[in-house]
């Protein structure tokens, strides 16, 4: 399995945060607006999944 650790700072409140993390049209957008494709998991240890 890889793993990719990324650190940054957001201008974001946490709940945005939040729901960013676990719906995955909010994440889509904030990740990368062009993205057709996100998946996450809000379980302890999930995965995210992006694709361009």
């Amino acid at each position: 399995m890889n793993e990719v650790k990324l650190h940054g700072v957001l201008t974001a409140s946490p709940e945005k945060v939040f729901r960013a993390l676990i719906d995955p049209d909010a994440l889509a957008a904030w990740w990368n607006p062009t993205s057709r494709m996100a998946m996450s998991s809000e379980q302890p240890s999930g995965s995210l999944r992006i694709r361009p």
